[in-house]
């Protein structure tokens, strides 16, 4: 491996996460599909505590990414801290966090 392709790499490694995120990252942070996320993101808001997107920017529409995983650890996911989709505790990774909250939706627990 040349020099400068060590050095890109290593940059690329040691890059920051993004402060802002968009839709599509965090469906996959809540196993969910983009649309699903779309049309859930008001009533998360409003009722479940949600953070809400930035004032700043109209399109595309971002979110805190430190808020975002505040708010995922806040609902019992096991790792809100990575990009992984969370696991929910007792339950499937891969429907654990649509089946939660399409709970919390139909007005359950």
């Amino acid at each position: 491996m040349s020099q400068s392709s060590s050095a890109a790499t290593a940059s690329t490694q040691d890059k920051p996460a993004p402060l802002w995120i968009g839709a599509r990252e965090i469906a996959g942070l809540l196993d969910m599909s983009v649309g699903a996320f779309n049309r859930n993101a008001p009533r998360l808001i409003e009722d479940e505590g949600f953070p809400c997107p930035s004032p700043h920017r109209l399109r595309p529409v971002t979110w805190r990414r430190s808020a975002v995983l505040q708010w995922i650890a806040t609902q019992g996911y096991a790792r809100a801290d990575t990009d992984a989709a969370p696991a929910r505790p007792g339950s499937s990774a891969g429907a654990g966090a649509t089946v939660h909250l399409l709970r919390l939706a139909s007005g359950g627990a």
